[in-house]
């Protein structure tokens, strides 16, 4: 059975609206201005994507670096983080941090045969944190196996998280292979996918590059997920 594996945060959940909740969720608790806490988290996000980038955050204690970076740029205190990371995680109505008829896309995928993997990065908030609001906004019916760095202490683009996953969908059922990766992250995701030997697939919201085929039969741009069904059809008519 071939499997496709999702990267979760700006492919099946929206980042920036966890973050902005989470920097309201601190103001709350420490009497901040929510705008202005919103663009400190914003400013430690992109240094901790950039050390990421640059290999300048250890795999083996990634969330616990990644918070360090953030409270240099926020000013509260790591126990405030933790509390409105928390609440952040419990608020009411989390149907708002899902994008791009998530939903219908892993359904019309998992009826065409395909198993769903997610493998994720980390930054400050765990892969169990990303877990229980997969749950929370009932993706986690939908996916078969989920692997985050933290779990794994390995990140994306290196090839043992993918590893891992296999290794997951292959305890599931023995005829479980992951021929796909999707993803918004050129690096992460996309080059990442293509050095391990998996179909990229970019999924490109914001134009930057051409949509289509880029490599035959390998890598792929899309602007929505919801062109990737039509994409996997193609797949699954080839047999691949």
């Amino acid at each position: 059975m071939p499997a496709i594996s999702f990267d979760v945060w700006m492919t099946l959940l929206d980042s920036r609206a966890f973050m902005r909740e989470f920097a309201e969720q601190a103001s709350r608790i420490a009497g901040l201005d929510p705008d202005e806490a919103y663009e400190q988290v914003l400013e430690a996000y992109a240094e901790i994507k950039r050390l990421k980038a640059r290999e300048g955050i250890p795999d083996d204690d990634i969330v616990q670096s990644s918070l360090a970076i953030l409270l240099a740029h926020l000013p509260v205190t790591e126990e405030v983080a933790r509390r409105a990371l928390a609440r952040t995680l419990l608020v009411e109505g989390p149907e708002r941090y899902v994008l791009d008829s998530a939903h219908e896309v892993l359904g019309e995928l998992r009826r065409m045969g395909f198993s769903i993997a997610v493998v994720g990065n980390v930054v400050y908030w765990p892969g169990a944190y990303t877990r229980v609001l997969l749950e929370r906004v009932g993706l986690a019916d939908l996916i078969d196996v989920q692997v985050y760095a933290d779990e794994a202490r390995c990140s994306k683009p290196r090839p043992c998280i993918f590893e891992r996953a296999e290794k997951l969908l292959k305890a599931e059922g023995a005829n479980h292979r992951l021929v796909a990766h999707v993803g918004d992250s050129f690096r992460e995701d996309f080059l990442g996918a293509l050095n391990y030997g998996l179909k990229a697939v970019l999924v490109d919201g914001q134009g930057e590059c051409p949509t289509g085929e880029l490599i035959p039969g390998r890598a792929y741009a899309i602007r929505s997920l919801k062109e990737l069904p039509p994409l996997a059809r193609r797949w699954v008519e080839e047999r691949v």
